[in-house]
């Protein structure tokens, strides 16, 4: 049989330092990765919510939601490292995935990074 527990405040064990669950859940990522581009079809280190992942061409990643989000109007958050610089990058948003293009230093080439990770906030469908 499942549990339900619900509440609408928590409180850490003093009774202090109280936050609306809702705060909780929508501040949650609902989805993230840390991802290889450097590997042969972008593997995921350790991910969330995320299905799959297929290289799409130099520099960008095809992430794959295992549970898609309601609509295309949530957040990506992307960064990429070039073993010790960190790089600029960019991101589109379908609702079913999202794909992760990142660039070398100056901006202006597509490249793939050995560290690349993205977390996605909105709300789940």
């Amino acid at each position: 049989m499942a549990s339900e527990l619900r509440v609408n405040t928590l409180k850490d064990a003093a009774g202090a330092n109280s936050v609306a669950t809702s705060v909780v859940f929508n501040g949650t990522a609902k989805a993230w990765g840390h991802i290889d581009q450097t590997s042969t079809g972008h593997p995921t280190r350790d991910s969330y919510n995320i299905s799959s992942t297929s290289d799409t061409g130099a520099g960008s990643t095809r992430i794959t939601f295992t549970s898609a989000m309601v609509n295309n109007d949530y957040c990506t958050v992307t960064t990429c490292t070039a073993v010790t610089t960190f790089e600029d990058n960019s991101c589109g948003q379908p609702i079913t995935s999202s794909t992760m293009d990142n660039y070398n230093s100056n901006g202006t080439t597509q490249t793939d990074h050995s560290r690349a990770s993205q977390a996605v906030f909105g709300d789940l469908a």
